[in-house]
C-alpha cells in the first residue's frame, strides 16, 4: 500500500492572480514540453546575464525577447486568460506582469512568482552573501574609553 496521498488531494497546478477587484485570473499548468522549453530560455538568459556563458549568435536570438515573441511566449503560458485579459479591457503593462509571473513562476516555482508579484513586477534586490557583508573597522585609538579595544582580530 502507498503512503502517497493523491496529487489532487492536496496540489494545485494553477497560478491565480488577483489582478483588481473584478479581476482575478486563473492560470493553468503548461505541457511538458512548453516547461521545459520555458525553463531552457530562462536558465539561459540567466547564464548570460550573469556573464556564466559566451553567449553565440543563436542564444542571443533565443532570449531576445521582440514585440512577437513576447506575445508568443504570454499566449503560450497564459493559455486562454490571454484573450481574456484583452476581452477584459486590460492594457499591455497588465498583461505583461501577469505573462511574466507564469513565466517565473513555470521556472522558478510559486514563491519567486509570489515575490516577483508583490514586488509589482520588480525583480526583488539581490541579497549580498554572507561573506559579503564586512563589518567595517573604525580606525580609533586602542583604548575606548569604556576601556575595550576596537583593534581587528587577528587568526591564530
Amino acid at each position: 500500500m502507498s503512503r502517497f496521498k493523491q496529487l489532487d488531494q492536496h496540489f494545485d497546478p494553477t497560478l491565480t492572480l488577483p489582478v483588481d477587484k473584478d479581476h482575478t485570473y486563473v492560470i493553468q499548468p503548461v505541457d511538458g514540453k512548453t516547461g521545459a522549453w520555458v525553463t531552457e530560455v530562462m536558465s539561459l538568459a540567466i547564464r548570460v546575464r550573469t556573464g556564466d556563458v559566451e553567449p553565440t549568435e543563436q542564444d542571443m536570438e533565443t532570449i531576445t525577447m521582440d514585440r512577437g515573441k513576447q506575445e508568443h511566449l504570454y499566449q503560450t503560458v497564459l493559455g486562454d486568460v490571454y484573450q481574456q485579459m484583452f476581452d477584459d479591457g486590460m492594457n499591455w503593462e497588465v498583461v505583461k506582469l501577469v505573462g511574466t509571473t507564469a513565466v517565473i513562476w513555470i521556472h522558478q516555482g510559486i514563491e519567486a512568482a509570489e515575490e516577483y508579484w508583490d514586488n509589482g513586477g520588480q525583480a526583488p534586490k539581490a541579497q549580498k552573501k554572507p561573506q559579503d557583508r564586512r563589518r567595517s573597522v573604525k580606525k580609533t585609538s586602542t583604548a575606548s574609553p569604556a576601556g575595550t579595544t576596537n583593534q581587528p582580530k587577528t587568526k591564530a
